[in-house]
């Protein structure tokens, strides 16, 4: 059962994308007056509600887990923190998928 449970578990990012947008747009849609200014304010909203974690999660990743270095494939890490401190800028933008070739903090992709 495990295996076929992990099996199905690449499509669970894309089906709670689906969701959410679904329930964004049904949100948008259920006002009176739909306007540009309400989706930017919902937007808003759940990027104020986001944000701070991921910049505590971002900030543990980058500055307190590099000391903590160990391991048989912490040479892979080390290429990353490399990286990272390079191009720290674009994944605190949320703009590290389109900056470079890689991103910088590769759990944050999703926000």
């Amino acid at each position: 059962f495990c295996a076929k449970l992990a099996m199905f578990s690449v499509y669970l990012p894309d089906t709670l994308f689906f969701i959410s947008g679904y329930l964004f747009a049904r949100k948008c849609l259920q006002t009176e007056e739909m306007s540009f200014k309400y989706a930017i304010e919902l937007l808003g909203r759940k990027l104020y509600r986001l944000y701070p974690l991921y910049i505590a999660i971002f900030l543990i990743y980058v500055c307190i887990s590099p000391s903590m270095h160990s391991g048989p494939v912490w040479y892979v890490y080390e290429n990353e923190v490399a990286y990272c401190q390079k191009y720290w800028w674009s994944s605190l933008l949320l703009i590290g998928n389109w900056w470079g070739t890689k991103q910088c903090f590769p759990g944050g992709w999703f926000v």
